[in-house]
């Protein structure tokens, strides 16, 4: 099989792949909870996956084409970690395989798409950690403003005192 007829392969199967990329990335996700109403979580992510797909399609180069930015905030929400959040790049390979194998084709084709799945994981990778970051950011922004609202409103930073001199001091005139 040359390159153009897995890519012609690949786009009569989209479907098909993308619905068990989608039930394997979300496993537990019930067929009747798969509209975008009852399971938006599940509908997002299927989308999500959909237009990675047609990324691979397109024999994409560019890292940034391959950004997650809904199912990457999905996993950074849920506390996973970097490696499980990116894993989603690599079922598809494994998808592919079976795939592949079950129409009597040879494996070695997907050597082909090697760029585009570790295109995949590497914009997925940023993008988790730059989810991530602004997470943590976001909680740390609300930690402090919960410390800092049990001081009542006239108190004085407990900081501003490092930096007065004896003659500026709270309750001098000058």
């Amino acid at each position: 099989m040359n390159e153009t007829e897995l890519y012609n392969w690949l786009a009569t199967h989209r479907t098909k792949i993308v619905d068990e990329w989608t039930l394997q990335v979300m496993p537990g996700s019930p067929s009747e909870q798969r509209n975008r109403f009852t399971n938006p979580m599940y509908y997002t992510i299927h989308l999500e996956l959909d237009l990675l797909y047609g990324k691979v399609l397109e024999r994409s180069e560019d890292l940034d084409d391959y950004k997650t930015t809904q199912l990457m905030k999905i996993q950074a929400l849920h506390n996973t970690e970097a490696d499980q959040a990116t894993a989603f790049s690599h079922i598809l390979k494994e998808i592919l395989e079976n795939a592949i194998m079950k129409d009597g084709l040879e494996i070695t084709v997907l050597s082909q798409l090697d760029l585009q799945v570790q295109l995949m994981a590497e914009a997925a990778s940023l993008q988790f950690m730059k989810n991530r970051e602004k997470l943590e950011s976001i909680k740390q922004k609300e930690r402090n403003s919960r410390v800092f609202s049990d001081l009542p409103p006239d108190s004085v930073c407990p900081s501003s005192f490092l930096h007065n001199t004896p003659e500026k001091s709270i309750g001098t005139t000058t």
